[in-house]
This record gives structure tokens, C-alpha cells and sequence, in this order.
């Protein structure tokens, strides 16, 4: 048995198939036709693996993924207790685990078999359920047993996952039409590198939080005694990125006061609801550095107009993000220095401690008015020292812990929507 490293957070073990005894002695053929397909051991340090010459808990086979039945128990093998909601959370987060360590994610997952001591209770195992999938659900078997291994458990959940074949749509299709039936092309799936080459954060949905540091909203003329941090959202396709060069950000049609704002962006990778703000922190999966490019003379035209000013926070590739890094590597980020240059220029210095609400408020408060997901992205609000920019200028945006993020700002004419 040969033992190959792929990532530091999984290994794989790989041995060829034999066929069983009696039968012909001929190797399984991948889709080359050239190589003899093996049987891979996927491990992740946060699911104990079985004894050994008991069962294995994951198995690829060429893009294939097999997980054996799962349930609640934690590091050491034992029953977790719990409902049905927190057992199939539970589960569904150490699927998770096996299919990441794979190289795959939860948009990968084809089908699941559930088994269930109290059918009664299936609605908790759905809403769990909701927390980690999206769009078009996977096939799905729910059986009523009459006992697991143990009293204390309740669920026990195997999957099938299908790894680089684009995963399942992340859009559910009306009944009845297929993807393939599309009238137009499919969107491109928007993606944040992560740090240090480890793959990519898919983008699900931008929410970003205003006026969350008290002297940015003194500059912006609010007193922010008397007015809370507010949410709005940018669209997910605004979202750029580069891993070596700086990102390109064209200036933008309709305005001549582009504005500049530094903030902490906190990539969700747990989903949930009313989430508590002691637990939020399970919820992140990492942190990055972006910059809010706002166009500051129609946002503020509109706001005195009272109307919606979406116009002057939303344009093409007007939320320049850098790569994120897990949050096993940074710790809890709710301090650290934070800023912004422009030309070598300090424009923007601050603290995250000086945030209005902290992260773990914004996602508890967040959580109370919509249901987040994995590839969620937060932006955390700006500190004090926005201004304008112009075409040539070379931004670089520092959060202390963080990959720095550079943007240049290219020609008016570059702005304009294809």
C-alpha cells in the first residue's frame, strides 16, 4: 500500500482493485483506457476514522466519492446526543469534511440515504439539511428504522459525491427543464482564490454592513448614536480577484467622486439561521482583505433624494476582494490593523477593535434576516479616511494577519459594460 500527502489537511491511500475470488484477473480501466483505476482512502483530521479492519468512512474511485454511514459521535468515537436537527448537522458537517478533504465541496454531493429512528422527526433532519445543500437538491432516500447501533442515535447518513464535473446546478430549474433546455448561457460561478493555493471560495451571495466604525459615519455626516449599522448587498459578479498582479478595477460611467473603502471580509462556510453570536465563529471559513468601491456623488445624490442608492455602490468589478485565508491559520480576527494606501500614500488607518458591531454581531444579526450559506461573503464596514481615486492610481489594501490586496484603477473608457 503506497501513501501519498495531497494537502495538510487530508491524505489519501491508495490501493488498485482486486477482483474478487474466482472471477477473471483484469484491471478496472479509467476513462483513458490507459491506467488501472484505484481505489483511494480519503482521511480528514476532524473525522476519526473507523478501527482498523472495520470499514472505511470514504472511498474514490476515479471521480467518484463513497461515504459510509455516518452518525453523531465526536473525536472519540462516542455518541453526541442531541435531537435529530443537531445529530444531521452534525453529520452533514463531517460529509462535509470528507468531501472537502477530497478536493471537492457540497455542490459535488449527488445523493445521500438517510436512516431514521422517528420518521415523526424527519422535518428536523430536513432544516439541517437546508443549511449545507442549495439549488437543486441531491437525490435523497429517508428510511424509517427501528433501531441504530446505539439508543442514543437517532440518524445515520451515507452519500455519493461526483467530483470535477462542475457539481449540481446551483440554481433549482423549474420542473420539467433541464439545464441543458437554458436559453442563454449558464452564469460563470464567481471565485475567491484562497491563500497559498489551496483552491477556491465559490461566491454565493456580497452582503456588506454600513457605517460599522464610528468615525466613518461622523465623515459621511450621520451620528452614529443615534443611527445603527445597516446591511446592503453588491451583486456576486462584481466580485474580482488575482492572486500575483493587482486587480484591475476600471473606473466607472456616470460619476467623477470613485471612493476608496478598506474593509474585513469574512467568507461564511457554515450555513444557518438565528444564529447565536457566541457561535457565530464556528460559521466562518475564513477572512480576507476587499475594498467597497463606491461612487460616492450618486450614492449621496440618491440618499438625499431618499431613494435606493444601489447605483453608487454597484458596478462592474466593484468589489475587488484578495485571497482568504482559513480561519485555522488567523485565529478569531477582532483586532488588528487595518489600512489603506493610495500611491504610498496612507489614506485610511484604523483598528478592527473599533468596529460598531463585531463580527460576531454581524453575523447573529445577519442570520435573523436571511438564511446563510457556504460561499457567503461579509463585508465588515470601512473605518474613517475615504476618498477619491483616479485612473492610474494604485491602491493596497493591509489587514493585519492578511494577504495585502493592490487595485489599479484603469481608464473611464474600460468602465463601461460590454
Amino acid at each position: 500500500m503506497s501513501s501519498t500527502q495531497t494537502t495538510s489537511r487530508a491524505s489519501l491511500r491508495a490501493r488498485p482493485t482486486r477482483p474478487p475470488s474466482g472471477a477473471p484477473s483484469h484491471p478496472r480501466i479509467s476513462s483513458s483506457n490507459t491506467a488501472t483505476m484505484a481505489i483511494q482512502q480519503i482521511i480528514s483530521p476532524e473525522v476519526t476514522e473507523p478501527a482498523a479492519g472495520t470499514w472505511s468512512n470514504c472511498l474514490r474511485v476515479g471521480d467518484t466519492l463513497y461515504i459510509a454511514g455516518l452518525t453523531a459521535r465526536d473525536r472519540a468515537l462516542a455518541p453526541t446526543g442531541g435531537g435529530e436537527y443537531e445529530q444531521a448537522k452534525l453529520i452533514f458537517e463531517r460529509i462535509r469534511h470528507l468531501v472537502t478533504a477530497a478536493g471537492g465541496s457540497m455542490h459535488d454531493v449527488v445523493k445521500i440515504n438517510m436512516y431514521l429512528t422517528r420518521i415523526e422527526h424527519r422535518e428536523a433532519v430536513w432544516r439541517a439539511r437546508r443549511e449545507f445543500f442549495e439549488g437543486a437538491f441531491p437525490v435523497a432516500t429517508l428510511v424509517e428504522v427501528s433501531a441504530l447501533a446505539q439508543p442514543e442515535i437517532l440518524l445515520e447518513v451515507e452519500a455519493i459525491a461526483v467530483l470535477n464535473q462542475g457539481g449540481r446546478p446551483v440554481r433549482a430549474v423549474m420542473d420539467g427543464h433541464r439545464a441543458s433546455e437554458f436559453v442563454v448561457a449558464e452564469p460563470v460561478v464567481t471565485a475567491v482564490p484562497v491563500e497559498g493555493g489551496r483552491g477556491a471560495f465559490p461566491v454565493r451571495r456580497v452582503y456588506c454592513v454600513g457605517r460599522n466604525y464610528a468615525s466613518h459615519a461622523v465623515e459621511m455626516g450621520v451620528d452614529p448614536g443615534t443611527e445603527p449599522p445597516f446591511f446592503f448587498c453588491k451583486p456576486t459578479d462584481s466580485v474580482v480577484s488575482n492572486v500575483l498582479d493587482a486587480v484591475a478595477v476600471p473606473y466607472p460611467p456616470g460619476t467623477r467622486d470613485l471612493h476608496h473603502e478598506v474593509e474585513l471580509v469574512v467568507a461564511i462556510g457554515k450555513g444557518g439561521v438565528n444564529i447565536a453570536a457566541d457561535d457565530a465563529v464556528r460559521h466562518i471559513w475564513g477572512y480576507a482583505v476587499g475594498i467597497d468601491m463606491t461612487r460616492r456623488d450618486l450614492q449621496q445624490a440618491m440618499r438625499q433624494a431618499g431613494k435606493p442608492w444601489e447605483i453608487g455602490k454597484t458596478f462592474e468589478r466593484c468589489t475587488p476582494v484578495g485571497p482568504i485565508v482559513p480561519i485555522g491559520d488567523t485565529g478569531e480576527l477582532a483586532s488588528g490593523h487595518i489600512a489603506l494606501m493610495v500611491n504610498g500614500e496612507l489614506r485610511q488607518v484604523s483598528d478592527l477593535s473599533k468596529q460598531i458591531w463585531s463580527t460576531r454581531e454581524i453575523i447573529a444579526t445577519l442570520s435573523r434576516l436571511f438564511t446563510l450559506m457556504p460561499g457567503d461573503l461579509i463585508f465588515t464596514g470601512t473605518p474613517e479616511g475615504v476618498g477619491a481615486v483616479v485612473d492610474g492610481d494604485l491602491l493596497e489594501a493591509k489587514i493585519e494577519g492578511l494577504p495585502a490586496l493592490q487595485v489599479r484603477i484603469g481608464p473611464v473608457s474600460q468602465g463601461v459594460a460590454a
